[in-house]
């Protein structure tokens, strides 16, 4: 099957889940041998939006991807958002939240950020918060604290629509400084012995 001609047609066909299991199969062989990194995005795509589980490992390979960090970011919502196995992979997330040297325009961080406060909905980590609240309270880059800061909201439980930042500028003061304290008061009962 020539597998990097048909991979548009592939990726969309991921989004409607009609992808067939010897197409899936010749994806993860192609993806295995790495013959075509610039295809590397999509391979990895079409095996994570079609539940590809039995991928998790080949997938993992690529989480730590210089040549590509958008390769990482995915591999980092595949594995830690959609699948659910962020717990697995926490030294990893940890690792994309501390961000790598070549995540330089801070593509994995941010994936991992959102990842973070996914995975603290329903765990216990006082390493990933404290180091969300750290990025929430020092980040100079701007999305980068929104994205902490909204990361928190929904840690804290907060419903997706009620954990986007507020546009308005005395709402989004608030609005911060209220995450901010519920965030450092999780912190203290949970993390400070």
């Amino acid at each position: 099957m020539p597998v990097f001609r048909e991979l548009d047609e592939l990726v969309l066909r991921a989004k409607e889940g009609a992808v067939t299991v010897s197409e899936i199969e010749a994806v993860a062989s192609a993806l295995s041998s790495r013959g075509n990194v610039a295809d590397t995005y999509r391979m990895v795509y079409i095996l994570g939006r079609m539940g590809c589980y039995q991928y998790e490992d080949l997938l993992a390979r690529f989480l730590n991807f210089p040549s590509e960090p958008q390769v990482a970011g995915l591999v980092i919502s595949i594995l830690c958002s959609q699948w659910g196995l962020a717990a697995k992979y926490r030294d990893e997330l940890l690792q994309a939240l501390r961000s790598h040297p070549w995540d330089v325009d801070n593509e994995v961080r941010l994936v991992a950020i959102s990842a973070s406060g996914k995975y603290l909905v329903s765990n216990s980590d006082c390493d990933v918060l404290v180091r969300l609240i750290e990025i929430a309270e020092s980040d100079d880059y701007s999305h980068m604290r929104r994205f902490a800061l909204e990361a928190l909201s929904r840690s804290l439980g907060a419903g997706y629509s009620e954990a986007v930042m507020p546009s308005d500028q005395v709402a989004k003061a608030t609005w911060s400084r209220e995450i901010m304290d519920q965030a450092r008061s999780s912190m203290l009962k949970d993390c400070v012995k």
